[in-house]
C-alpha cells in the first residue's frame, strides 16, 4: 500500500516559498526572520493540516498574512496510480498538502492581501518560448479528396514574446508538428501505414493578453504542409482482379499493402505540399511562473500554392515553458 502513495513518498516535508515584495523589509516565520533582498525572500515551511502564517515587516509598518493549505499534485496523482489505492494513505498524512511556490505582495492591495502568481509583468519585458506538443488533431482532405481527422505526437516550437504594455505581449514562433508518426504512446498504438507520414510546418504572429492565470491570444499563421502517400503500379503482366475478388469495400491503404506483399510491382511515394495561411488561437494556463499547459487552435483559410479557399482545422494540446530575458 505505501508504494502506492505518491504525496508521502515524492512530497518533502518542507515546502520551499519565494515571498516576492514591492519594497524592503523583512518577513517573520515561526520564530525566525529572513531579510527581503532584491524584493524577494525565500522562507522553507513545514507541510500541516492546517494554513501557514507568517509577518512582514516594512516601512516601520508589521502586516500578517495568512496563506491556506491545498492539496498538492503528488496526492492527486494517487488517481492515475494503483487505481487510486495511496490515497487512503495519503488521507492520513499532511505531505498530502501545498502551498503556492511563489507569494506575491502588494502593499495596495487591502482585499485579498498576497497573489499565488506573478499579478504584471511589466512593459518592454522578453520572455524566449519554448513549446511541446504533445497531442496533435488535424482535420482536413487528403490527397484523394477524402475529408478526415488525422492525430499526430509530439512536435517542438520556439518563439519570442515582447510586452509592449503590462500584461500585454506579442508573440512571434515557429512550430513543428508531427502527424501519423510512431511508435505512439501507450494505450494509442494503432496500427499506421508507414508510407504515410505528415508533417506541419508553421509560423506565427499574434497578441496576447494575459489574465490572471490564462493567457489568449489571437493572430495569422503561415503554414507549410507535407503528405506523404504511396500509389501501387502493378505489373502490367499480372492480372490482379482475382486478388480482390472477395472484397466488399475499397481500402485503398490496405489495397497497397496486398499488393506489395503478394503481386509484383512497385510502390511510388509522393508528397503533397500544402502552403496556406490562416488564423491562429492560443491558449494556456500556466501551472508555475515557468510552465504552462496549452490548447492551441489554427484555422488555415486559403491555400497560396492552390490560389483557392480550403478550410483545413488543427487542435494542438501540449505544454509550453518561458524564460524571462
Amino acid at each position: 500500500m505505501l508504494l502506492t502513495s505518491c504525496a508521502a513518498i515524492f512530497n518533502s516535508p518542507y515546502k520551499k516559498i519565494n515571498i516576492h515584495t514591492q519594497h524592503g523589509g523583512t518577513v517573520y516565520y515561526n520564530e525566525g526572520s529572513v531579510n527581503i533582498q532584491n524584493k524577494k525572500a525565500t522562507i522553507h515551511v513545514l507541510r500541516k493540516m492546517d494554513s501557514i502564517q507568517f509577518s512582514v515587516f516594512q516601512d516601520s509598518l508589521a502586516q500578517q498574512y495568512i496563506v491556506k493549505k491545498k492539496l498538492s499534485f503528488a496526492f492527486w496523482s494517487n488517481l492515475a496510480i494503483g487505481y487510486g489505492a495511496g490515497i487512503l494513505v495519503d488521507l492520513l498524512h499532511p505531505k498530502r498538502f501545498t502551498y503556492p511556490g511563489n507569494i506575491y505582495l502588494d502593499s495596495t492591495e487591502t482585499k485579498k492581501g498576497y497573489y499565488s502568481y506573478e499579478p504584471k509583468i511589466s512593459k518592454h519585458s522578453w520572455e524566449l518560448q519554448f513549446e511541446i506538443p504533445i497531442v496533435n488533431l488535424y482535420n482536413r482532405k487528403d490527397h484523394s479528396g477524402i475529408k478526415s481527422t488525422v492525430a499526430g505526437f509530439y512536435g517542438l516550437g520556439m518563439g519570442l514574446n515582447y510586452y509592449y504594455r503590462p500584461n500585454r505581449y506579442l508573440n512571434f514562433s515557429g512550430h513543428t508538428y508531427l502527424l501519423k508518426n510512431l511508435p505512439l504512446p501507450p494505450p494509442l498504438i494503432i496500427y499506421e501505414d508507414k508510407h504515410a507520414r505528415e508533417f506541419s510546418h508553421q509560423l506565427s504572429l499574434s497578441n496576447n493578453y494575459r489574465i490572471q492565470k490564462f493567457r489568449l491570444g489571437y493572430g495569422l499563421s503561415y503554414n507549410f504542409n507535407e503528405l506523404e502517400y504511396s500509389i501501387f503500379h502493378p505489373d502490367q503482366n499480372v492480372n490482379v482482379d482475382r486478388v480482390y475478388a472477395t472484397t466488399r469495400k475499397p481500402n485503398l491503404e490496405l489495397e497497397n499493402v496486398m499488393r506489395t506483399s503478394i503481386l509484383p510491382g512497385t510502390l511510388e511515394k509522393y508528397v503533397d505540399y500544402r502552403h496556406q495561411l490562416g488564423i491562429w488561437i492560443p491558449l494556456s494556463y500556466e501551472l508555475t511562473n515557468d510552465l504552462s499547459a496549452n490548447v492551441n487552435y489554427r484555422l488555415s483559410l486559403f491555400q497560396l500554392n492552390k490560389k483557392q479557399f480550403v478550410p483545413e482545422s488543427m487542435f494542438m494540446f501540449g505544454i509550453t515553458y518561458r524564460l524571462k530575458m
